[in-house]
């Protein structure tokens, strides 16, 4: 789960621009890079996104991933 609020809405702010969570992970690393409250894994991502409970923001937020799947493979 996500805690850093600033770190939450980044990581939203870029899943809305269609970044993958590799991107945004590997994004955030290069720009924080001596900052941990701002760095996360991809895994954690998509974690967060998959665990959520179901409703509308769930839906939109799995629609702004690139294979747009509800369920992890």
């Amino acid at each position: 789960m996500i805690l850093n609020q600033k770190l939450r809405d980044g990581v939203l702010s870029l899943l809305a621009q269609r970044w993958s969570p590799e991107q945004i992970a590997h994004h955030l690393l290069q720009c924080y890079p001596h900052d941990p409250t701002m760095q996360i894994s991809h895994e954690a991502i998509y974690t967060y996104l998959y665990v959520l409970p179901r409703g509308s923001l769930k839906k939109e937020l799995i629609a702004y991933l690139r294979q747009g799947r509800s369920f992890r493979r």
